[in-house]
């Protein structure tokens, strides 16, 4: 108990201490700038400074007074402060005299920063447990014009994931008590922030896993600010999204801009035509809402100069028109707007439903608000109803330039089909209402859809039954979710589309049903060398399948003897044999077929999960000529094959 004084750049420092039975308390006072009473209650607040600006006179991080103040609740105590403008401020710390065991700093909560700035800026939870790393992301994400909230643990990462429901999460992966990876686990888990992009911020470069568990994005520390911010933008922009409404009728233009403005958007107004290109000269909006019938220069004119600019060639335009559209007029709008919509009592939940679905195509992993680039590149239409696994197949897709439109259930994909063919079609088999197998039927008994290549996406566990709908419905490709990696999910879309659109003909048939001899039905021609797969898991069947389709002759067998009569019957030019087949395993069948002297020159590369020490000798004394490890990296079979095929 005492007083010192000290002369610093904040004035005149007194520091004094006071005790009674309970508690004592150190009293620092200074001579300083002073506090306005406006900045008061938010002093505490992560990263508050009340001179924010670059060009402040005094540095630091805004950490320090929260961290003095957590460490006080933890022994028992408090911080408190009074401070007049110019006039200096008094910091008052109080803590009990015994120690009383650990108490909570705080509990978790929305720590936000207030700001003078429009209430619409979106706000990122940032989940680290070191303050400078905090305190440097925050400082990024505002300098973007983000708000952010903070969470040190992963306890309070997940409740205030589902409490504030963040526009997005930067997460640390090497964090005390939950790591990571159970902190994503746990977001993805619950209905409140399983849809939330979280983006890997990490010392950590296991980008695999971070992917597989639904993370879109992956910054490695030290982290640079133009990948951060990067990052961060394929997820949207900080402020509120501009629908500008364009109408001559000013009944409509303010019923439509409540109901925007209801919505938190920002509505931007045109009377006709003319005001509309010239508004857009200034400023172009995320989505314009467009009449056509409009004195002067009609909506047909508007959107044929839109469409001649780069700037505004692929800017979404949804129409919303009373006049009768003829079939003339149906075909100039086909393929450049996003919908058509009549003019009735039910527009307005139309229009908003239209407006949201565009949003969350422009807010997704990928895409990037404002103008767009003519699109060139194959369109991919991916129907799917989680937003975690769109996040993450757009953007795996648009990193290697494919357009990629979103449906997300069965009605959204025949409304999108009716008005535009895609290249291929990315399909979930899981959604609520119409499940996939059902729009995979509708898709196939319609002439214009029925050749649309398919790739299954699904987290299902299939049944033979269902992979006898899949084959019926020429399916050719199957991702499950999960496993799904950039490498393999590019190669298995690309082998989609250069798929033969016609249903392919059985690559074996019995002799008694084909009537013809089965070496005639294995070959298309004498250079296309056929490969004999003998597997029993169906998925691994469909992957190798498609990783071998368009290359190669497929012959099919799902267990040991199956394969030993096929080999017999085809002699195939090679053979993937699973070693842990049911009944017959695969190192009884590679015997009987070494002990063949008809089959034994064909070579048999062993399919195997066995991964311990003496495994691949016993495989190979066995009479294998090779193994390939499970699961299958789809490179290195095609490099095993050529190897084995070509010499």
């Amino acid at each position: 108990v005492g007083n010192a004084v000290k002369f610093t750049d904040a004035g005149l420092v007194t520091v004094s201490a006071t005790s009674d039975h309970d508690t004592f308390s150190i009293r620092i006072s200074d001579t300083g700038i002073g506090i306005a009473a406006a900045d008061l209650p938010y002093i505490f607040d992560e990263f508050r400074q009340v001179d924010g600006t670059t060009a402040r006179r005094h540095e630091g991080t805004g950490l320090g007074l929260s961290i003095a103040r957590k460490s006080a609740r933890l022994l028992g105590g408090d911080i408190a402060v009074t401070s007049e403008l110019g006039r200096g401020s008094t910091f008052i710390l109080n803590l009990p005299r015994a120690w009383q065991g650990t108490a909570p700093a705080h509990e978790p909560a929305a720590i936000r920063l207030p700001s003078l700035v429009p209430s619409d800026r979106k706000t990122i939870l940032v989940v680290d447990d070191e303050p400078e790393m905090s305190a440097m992301i925050t400082r990024y994400l505002r300098q973007e014009g983000f708000d952010t909230i903070i969470a040190t643990s992963g306890a309070e990462a997940l409740k205030l994931a589902a409490s504030e429901h963040p526009f997005a999460i930067t997460l640390d992966i090497i964090m005390p008590e939950m790591d990571g990876w159970e902190i994503l686990q746990g977001l993805k888990r619950d209905s409140k922030s399983k849809d939330i992009p979280v983006i890997i911020v990490s010392v950590s470069e296991d980008r695999e896993t971070g992917f597989a568990l639904g993370a879109i994005g992956y910054v490695t520390k030290p982290v640079s600010k133009k990948h951060l911010l990067s990052e961060i933008r394929k997820v949207g922009k900080p402020g509120a999204r501009t629908i500008m409404i364009v109408d001559d009728s000013d009944i409509e233009r303010k019923g439509m801009k409540q109901l925007v403005e209801e919505e938190g958007l920002k509505p931007i107004l045109a009377g006709n035509g003319a005001s509309c290109l010239e508004s857009i000269r200034k400023q172009i909006p995320d989505v314009l809402v467009l009449d056509l019938m409009m004195p002067e220069m009609d909506g047909f004119a508007v959107l044929d100069r839109l469409r001649s600019k780069p700037e505004t060639r692929d800017l979404p335009i949804i129409v919303v028109t009373a006049m009768d559209l003829a079939k003339e007029d149906r075909e100039k709008l086909s393929g450049n707007v996003s919908s058509v919509l009549a003019k009735s009592t039910s527009t307005s939940g139309k229009l908003l439903e239209e407006i949201k679905r565009i949003l969350r195509d422009l807010e997704s992993p990928g895409a990037h608000p404002g103008p767009k680039k003519a699109v060139t590149s194959p369109r991919i239409l991916l129907v799917e109803d989680n937003e975690a696994a769109i996040a993450q197949v757009k953007a795996v897709l648009e990193s290697a330039d494919f357009s990629v439109s979103i449906a997300r259930g069965g009605q959204e994909a025949f409304d999108f089909v009716s008005n535009t063919i895609p290249d291929g079609i990315i399909l979930d088999l899981m959604m609520p209402e119409i499940d996939g197998f059902a729009v995979l039927e509708k898709l196939r008994g319609t002439k214009a859809t029925a050749k649309i290549p398919v790739l299954i996406l699904t987290a299902k566990d299939l049944t033979p039954e269902d992979f006898r709908k899949l084959s019926a419905n020429n399916v050719q490709q199957l991702v499950q979710k999960g496993d799904v990696d950039k490498a393999n999910l590019l190669f298995k879309v690309r082998a989609m589309l250069e798929t033969n659109s016609e249903p392919q003909a059985r690559l074996y048939e019995s002799p008694e049903k084909s009537g013809r001899k089965p070496k005639n039905l294995m070959r298309k021609t004498e250079e296309t060398p056929v490969i004999l797969v003998v597997e029993d898991n169906p998925d691994n069947m469909t992957t190798i399948k498609a990783i071998l389709q368009n290359r190669y002759q497929i012959l099919e067998a799902t267990n040991g003897e199956e394969g030993l009569r096929m080999a017999g019957e085809n002699k195939p030019d090679l053979i993937l044999l699973d070693m842990a087949l049911p009944e017959m395993d695969g190192l009884t069948v590679v015997r009987h077929l070494k002990d063949n002297a008809d089959l034994s020159p064909i070579p048999v590369i062993a399919l195997t999960a066995q991964a311990m020490k003496g495994d691949r000798e016993r495989i190979l004394e066995a009479g294998c000529d090779d193994y390939i490890s499970k699961p299958i990296d789809p490179e290195g079979l095609l490099q095993k094959l050529s190897e084995w095929l070509n010499g």
